[in-house]
């Protein structure tokens, strides 16, 4: 009995996780489209809003470096990104795209952003990956081609 209690409430304490249908793309493509990529650190999550179907999270984040466009000189910088995914507030459930992370306050991320009217959109899949060495070399490979 103790033991079908304690799944019960394990059960019920995880979050779902309800994943977006993605657009059909690589992240040699998204590299490629992507207006900045930058390894970045998240200072803060902002605010989640709910009003749309998808929840959309703003962060700041400590830019340290960036790798597109080449040359820019824009590392050292604190931003405010807007990303499609989070978590909604009445059922708790989370949102997020296949191939994509929820970023966590502290944790280093590769960003591949988009730049609309001074905003930058991080959306979508591909567009937050781990700050590993792996995907940093797969990022700068594509981005010399």
């Amino acid at each position: 009995l103790v033991i079908i209690t304690g799944l019960t409430s394990y059960k019920r304490s995880r979050p779902s996780i309800t994943y977006i249908d993605q657009p059909k793309t690589s992240l040699k493509k998204q590299a490629a489209a992507a207006d900045e990529v930058f390894i970045g650190k998240v200072k803060q999550q902002n605010k989640t809003s709910n009003k749309q179907k998808i929840p959309q999270t703003e962060y700041t984040v400590q830019v340290e470096k960036v790798l597109k466009p080449a040359g820019s000189k824009d590392s050292n910088k604190r931003i405010k990104i807007e990303k499609a995914g989070g978590r909604k507030t009445k059922s708790g459930k989370f949102f997020i795209y296949h191939h994509d992370l929820i970023p966590l306050v502290k944790s280093r991320y590769i960003f591949l952003a988009h730049k609309d009217k001074g905003r930058y959109l991080v959306s979508g899949p591909y567009s937050t990956l781990e700050n590993s060495s792996k995907n940093k070399q797969k990022i700068e490979a594509y981005l010399r081609k």
